[in-house]
């Protein structure tokens, strides 16, 4: 998990996002103020989304790599590699 430390940092924040613009629901009360607070949950709800696929994208697949710490960035997925090794079983080769 060291390889997408950095973004899951990010992920956790969006998530602890949603978790606080959800809980100032009861703090403001009033119409304008609910759709506001509505656009930002789902805000939140989906960039934890897009930075929980880039997490998944960086461990599995190492890419993109600038979010992969600089002496991981030659190292390969761990679906890539798992993806590699059972090709070479198939078709034979090693």
């Amino acid at each position: 998990m060291v390889r997408a430390s950095a973004v899951l940092t990010v992920e956790l924040v969006f998530l602890g996002g949603i978790f606080v613009t959800g809980g100032l629901e009861e703090v403001w009360q009033g119409r304008s103020r609910e759709d506001v607070l509505i656009a930002l949950v789902l805000l939140m709800v989906t960039l934890f989304l897009l930075a929980a696929a880039v997490n998944l994208s960086v461990v599995w697949f190492n890419i993109p790599r600038w979010t992969v710490p600089p002496h991981m960035r030659g190292d390969t997925g761990v679906k890539t590699e798992a993806l590699r090794s059972r090709w070479a079983e198939l078709t034979g080769k090693r």
